[in-house]
């Protein structure tokens, strides 16, 4: 799981990703939740659903099931 956790915090810092996730609206915050609660749902088996039924306008921003 720390290797996740390290991983995901590269891919965080990485400029692209940075730039990317702006022109989205996203935060890193918001994709730290999103992991977090993929985690905490497949620990539980209930996995997420796919990115296309991932609603969009939700009070969160974009990211939100």
């Amino acid at each position: 799981m720390a290797e996740a956790r390290e991983m995901l915090e590269a891919l965080l810092s990485d400029p692209i990703i940075q730039l990317v996730m702006k022109s989205d609206g996203v935060s890193a915050d918001d994709v730290r939740l999103l992991m977090e609660e993929a985690s905490e749902r497949t620990a539980q088996n209930q996995p997420l659903p796919p990115a296309h039924m991932i609603k969009s306008d939700c009070e969160f921003g974009k990211i939100c099931v």
